[in-house]
């Protein structure tokens, strides 16, 4: 079967579809099908046992996108090894898709209007129950998307390619799909590369204002104890803060590319909106060394580091499967939270009460959205760590304000032949840097050994711009 995406890697992939049961409870079911790309090992004679990739999100896809960045992220497993990738249930150019143009398009207008808080969250979630209807319309079961049974797929993924043993790779909700692989599905499981984990145990929604705090105190320290950025940026919490609220009384309009349809949107940024950037910025070395100057550009009306960033954010939305993440976090996160627990969870935060009351992924109307998504409840074992005595590689980024250190280490207590590290001047995806990358190929070669760190000591620090 011809590969339905564009593939500009220079590496031939063979593609085919796998048909799953959508409800695996039911023995009548209706079928799905999940896309599949293999990229064959570039030995003559590879390891009999490749590695399948398990994408994050929940809901990004996966192969209309895996051109980008192949040769940093993924070559250097391909010299010896098979690499399996697919579009999970629901994502990308697996049938049927839970794409939600609806709230992408109300997404986009908010930003361009910039309403109150409140009014944003009534729209979205307007645009989410639409997005509801027509998928339930359409006959899917909105219930039957989630991580154990994504899980059940990579174990019939695993059988119908043949392998008789593969090894995960998984990042951020990656990791929280190998780890329920490993839970569910451990035969024919040699090892796993857990990137950035969010285990089923850690509460998202509860410690993320903690977590994005940590890393913004980081970025502060970090700064004030590099000689240049010290001095170049000076009191950089202060004139951060400040800067919000300049930014609530009196936004500015900032113009910035949709890189899918070459298109310019013109947004409002306030102060909720700045401090997005700056979370989405500690998710990469180069963004995070780029953050205390777009605090001076922006004081002084320039808005070039801004214009850029909000380019990569915006398009986030374009590359995702927003109904898929719903089911999933409906299903198995949001149910082990409650407003009462985030409300004590933000109040040590008042600076960020904004920025989280208007986000439906971790804020307080996550609650409402999974209300009325149909998501059914995965049941009390998706909020228990998952023991396993697979051999796994755990990496973490030091400044990742989603899926802190701390969240990796706490997954290793019940992963009885795991090795944990931690890398400096990173964020959210470790893997991407030289040093994790070769201890992570090293640590396949021989995954009950541990893989030797001593490249970590010569990692750069924050090279923040001047």
């Amino acid at each position: 079967m011809p590969c339905r995406f564009q593939n500009t890697t220079g590496f031939q992939a063979a593609c085919g579809d796998l048909s799953v049961p959508e409800d695996r409870s039911d023995t009548d079911s209706p079928t799905i099908t999940l896309h599949v790309a293999v990229f064959k090992a570039l030995t003559s004679s590879p390891a009999p046992d490749p590695i399948v990739y398990l994408d994050g999100g929940p809901g990004v896809a996966t192969l209309e996108f895996v051109s980008f960045g192949f040769d940093d992220v993924f070559l250097p497993y391909l010299q010896d090894r098979d690499v399996v990738f697919f579009d999970q249930r629901g994502v990308g150019l697996s049938e049927p898709s839970l794409a939600c143009p609806e709230v992408v398009e109300v997404t986009k207008e908010i930003l361009d209007v910039g309403p109150t808080v409140d009014e944003a969250v009534d729209r979205e979630l307007e645009a989410w129950e639409a997005c509801r209807d027509r998928l339930l319309a359409e006959g899917v079961d909105l219930a039957t998307y989630n991580s154990a049974a994504s899980a059940a797929d990579v174990a019939d993924l695993q059988r119908a390619l043949g392998y008789e043993s593969w090894n995960l790779l998984g990042g951020s909700y990656g990791s929280r799909l190998a780890l329920t692989v490993m839970r569910d599905a451990p035969d024919g499981l040699r090892a796993a590369i857990l990137d950035s984990v969010y285990p089923p145990h850690r509460s998202l929604i509860e410690e993320a204002p903690a977590s994005f705090d940590r890393a913004l105190d980081l970025l502060f320290e970090s700064c004030a104890d590099d000689g240049v950025c010290a001095v170049e940026h000076p009191e950089l919490r202060e004139r951060l803060f400040a800067l919000v609220d300049r930014l609530d009384a009196d936004p500015v309009e900032v113009s910035i590319l949709d890189v899918f349809d070459g298109t310019t949107l013109d947004v409002s940024l306030d102060g909720t909106a700045l401090i997005s950037l700056v979370g989405w910025g500690l998710h990469s070395p180069d963004d995070i060394a780029v953050i205390p100057r777009m605090i001076d550009e922006i004081e002084f009306g320039d808005d070039t580091i801004v214009s850029e960033l909000g380019s990569n954010l915006l398009a986030l939305l374009g590359i995702g499967s927003g109904g898929m993440a719903s089911s999933v976090q409906c299903h198995e996160e949001v149910p082990f939270s409650t407003p009462e627990g985030y409300a004590a969870a933000i109040e040590p935060f008042p600076e960020f009460s904004e920025f989280f009351a208007g986000r439906l992924d971790v804020g307080p109307a996550v609650f409402e959205l999974c209300e009325l998504w149909p998501a059914g409840f995965g049941g009390d074992i998706e909020n228990e760590p998952v023991t396993s005595d697979l051999p796994a590689l755990v990496l973490a980024g030091q400044f990742d304000p989603a899926t802190p250190p701390s969240w990796g280490r706490s997954a290793t207590e019940t992963l009885t032949n795991s090795y944990f590290f931690e890398f400096p001047a990173m964020g959210h995806g470790a893997s991407l840097h030289e040093c994790p990358q070769s201890m992570a190929v090293e640590f396949l070669q021989n995954p009950t050994t541990e893989p030797d760190s001593s490249c970590i000591a010569d990692m750069p620090t924050i090279a923040f711009a001047a």
